[in-house]
């Protein structure tokens, strides 16, 4: 058959591998119009419904969740949604809704258990970090994941003058999901996207401690939830044992980035599952 065409939805751990897929041939790579960071299967959620034209968005949120300047030609971007609307048109949710439809596989990425709320609206934390430093002059150091993990009356930093940045002080949180909150989130996505596909963070031996936990935790929770619900489920961690330690960080430590030979063997690693897939589908 001919390259998959896969519609990506996650962080640039999914997309790099893939944009490498694609540039060899191996997928039609495909991206929305307003995703690029994207962690967890809540925020999955609130942008399939965004697009979809179900769910209406407040203006202050819309800049801390989407983003619509990807900018990178070989992806392919049927539409330019703008700026973008509190709510999706009728016209353009329908165009969403069928693109979402017209592709051989959904891969979606789920590289976090945690989520930032405000008001119920999944805010992305690159965004919300992005937003404070430079509301905040001086403060190179935010740290997003500390300083709301604090309740409002301990988060020390003043924000007088900056409404904007008050309000998120009061009210943005942090979620943890927990495993029936993972299963039900891709349960809902599933139902909206039946070509779906998940692939995880990557897991890896010589992590610290801590980062190693967390991975088991998010890839047990997410293995365990597809395979409950009959998704299929890649693990990039596969690809990665071919590779040792220093050949799968962009930087040494970095546990977080592939470097470029990680990109290609991913990107391989998904290409040849989605096929697969696609073939039975079919």
């Amino acid at each position: 058959m001919p390259a998959p065409a896969i519609l990506a939805i996650g962080t640039c751990r999914l997309h790099t591998p893939l944009f490498a897929a694609a540039q060899a041939g191996r997928v039609e790579l495909r991206v929305l119009p307003s995703n690029h960071y994207l962690h967890s299967p809540v925020e999955a959620v609130q942008l399939v419904r965004y697009l979809s034209g179900e769910l209406a968005v407040p203006a202050r949120y819309l800049p801390l969740m989407f983003d619509n300047n990807l900018g990178r030609p070989a992806y392919a971007q049927p539409f330019d949604v703008g700026a973008l609307p509190e709510r999706i048109a009728p016209d353009m949710a329908a165009q969403m809704r069928a693109f979402l439809q017209a592709n051989d596989a959904v891969l979606l990425e789920v590289s976090s258990l945690r989520t930032f709320l405000a008001d119920g609206f999944a805010l992305q934390g690159v965004y919300l970090e992005g937003l404070l430093k430079g509301a905040l002059p001086g403060r190179d150091d935010i740290d997003v994941h500390t300083l709301f993990a604090l309740p409002p009356e301990q988060r020390q930093w003043s924000s007088e003058g900056k409404p904007e940045v008050e309000y998120l002080k009061q009210h943005v949180r942090i979620l943890n999901l927990d495993q029936a909150t993972v299963q039900q989130a891709l349960a809902l996505l599933r139902a909206a996207l039946p070509k779906l596909v998940v692939c995880s963070h990557f897991s890896s031996e010589g992590m610290p401690p801590n980062v190693a936990e967390a991975r088991r935790k998010l890839i047990g929770y997410v293995g365990t939830a597809c395979a409950a619900l009959d998704i299929p489920f890649l693990d990039p961690s596969v690809a990665l044992q071919t590779l040792d330690s220093a050949s799968r960080m962009l930087r040494p430590g970095d546990w977080h980035h592939y470097s470029t030979l990680a990109e290609h063997t991913v990107g391989k690693y998904y290409a040849d599952n989605l096929t697969a897939i696609a073939i039975s589908r079919a």
